[in-house]
């Protein structure tokens, strides 16, 4: 059954207008000019309709950290990036599948109720707390999606890259979860998240290879080849620091490092 929802303006082709949405029973936005026979009406006096938010970049897990990194710890002068990285890898390698389920659907139904309707998730929690896949390689990916649908969002599902710790920096073990091998198994494993999602038209996967510092330059000239559907979606730059080590490993500052392999355009 169609609903006709009538406020006292709705919010399209870049203005507020007199008019009337209408919506069919699978969810879908319709023409003013479908067919109201038979429709339920639903008066909505005092208020206007708007298109709902998108939020393009969400780390679900990290709700559960919320409130536990804005102070200084006893013994630091000054907080900065890399102590809040701290408690981000203690969540990061506690959080079991119910559990990462659980935190991104408290996450999700908090964005639906500020009116967020649409949610880029940069998911890079992939394996086992020590680096092993699960039988299914992409539980976890499946889980967050899971948590975004359930609530009713709709969700682009950015599967991260991860390669290393940083340029000329020691493997860091808290980072097990988030690495795959090579970047030919990061491709087919999206590749297969893609295909395996892709019977659901509110779910998009993309392609996320985390940063400059996490992914070498080898790596991002495959993906600029190689990954030609679908979102491209990166941290460019995060801090200072990372654009100084940008600058030591390739003389480019990490737009110009892009730029340069092939990764900037439309779908970026």
């Amino acid at each position: 059954m169609t609903t006709v929802y009538l406020p006292d303006a709705v919010y399209a082709d870049g203005a507020l207008k007199p008019g009337a949405l209408l919506v069919s029973d699978d969810g879908v936005v319709l023409p003013a000019s479908a067919s109201r026979e038979g429709a339920r009406v639903v008066p909505m006096p005092g208020r206007v309709l708007l298109p709902g938010f998108v939020n393009g970049h969400s780390h679900a897990f990290q709700r559960i950290i919320r409130g536990r990194t804005e102070f200084l710890a006893a013994g630091h002068e000054r907080d900065d990036f890399w102590s809040w990285r701290e408690a981000m890898y203690a969540a990061a390698t506690a959080l079991d599948p119910e559990q990462l389920y659980a935190v991104s659907k408290q996450t999700f139904l908090e964005l639906a109720l500020a009116g967020v309707t649409t949610v880029g998730e940069f998911h890079y929690v992939h394996h086992q707390p020590d680096g092993t896949p699960y039988a299914d390689e992409h539980e976890l990916a499946k889980q967050v999606v899971r948590a975004a649908r359930d609530v009713g969002l709709r969700i682009a599902l950015l599967r991260v890259g991860y390669a290393r710790a940083g340029f000329n920096v020691e493997p860091n073990p808290r980072q097990r979860r988030f690495l795959d091998p090579d970047v030919e198994t990061l491709l087919r494993r999206t590749h297969e998240l893609r295909a395996q999602l892709a019977k659901d038209p509110l779910v998009t996967v993309g392609l996320a290879p985390h940063s400059v510092r996490a992914v070498p330059r080898d790596w991002l000239e495959v993906i600029g080849r190689m990954w030609v559907d679908g979102p491209l979606h990166m941290h460019v730059a995060e801090q200072p620091a990372e654009l100084r080590a940008c600058g030591a490993e390739y003389g480019l500052r990490p737009v110009e490092l892009l730029d340069e392999v092939g990764l900037l355009g439309p779908r970026f």
